[in-house]
């Protein structure tokens, strides 16, 4: 089941708030019947403006996608050219179903969430230091401006920690984020 919400005024001003770039994030469990509610947001003055809602009874990449088809449906002109998410991969499978040309872009608030929990997981064993090493090397890998500082941090990652560049290398520089 999903359920679409919208303002029409909102949906009709699409254009002026979504067009470039509209981010996706849902809340799981928001009722006793466990619905997940999908929140697709614009930009306006910015700050975040929600275009639309949608609930859903399943987080699944199947009603992710009935949400978004119905979205696209709304808003009948040129689709977003691109969408941040976390890292749901249902969203983001949704994503490259319904809006193809659409560039994915990993919220980089979340990233950085999942990287210093996994840099604090024990299979690491990184101290304090070691950490706050790694992070800062994270935040210069992200933002790199030329492919050769890109590998040259993330050989500087390596030599930090050859446990957390293996799950980094697994989990990010995959084909999912990275074409």
């Amino acid at each position: 089941m999903v359920i679409f919400i919208a303002a029409s005024e909102t949906i009709q001003n699409y254009s002026n708030f979504g067009s470039s770039v509209c981010g996706l994030d849902a809340t799981f469990t928001i009722t006793q019947y466990s619905f997940a509610l999908f929140a697709i947001m614009g930009r306006h003055r910015g700050g975040a403006i929600p275009l639309a809602y949608f609930l859903t009874s399943s987080k699944s990449m199947n009603a992710v996608k009935r949400g978004l088809e119905m979205f696209r449906d709304e808003i009948g002109g040129p689709p977003p050219q691109a969408f941040c998410i976390d890292k749901d991969i249902a969203e983001l499978k949704a994503i490259r179903q319904v809006f193809p040309e659409a560039t994915i872009i990993l919220c980089h608030f979340h990233f950085m969430m999942i990287v210093y929990s996994e840099l604090r997981a024990l299979r690491h064993a990184l101290s304090a230091e070691q950490i706050k090493q790694c992070t800062r090397t994270i935040r210069l890998l992200c933002s790199s401006t030329t492919i050769p500082l890109f590998k040259e941090r993330l050989t500087l990652l390596q030599q930090q920690s050859p446990s957390f560049f293996q799950y980094f290398m697994e989990n990010f520089l995959n084909d999912y984020w990275i074409d």
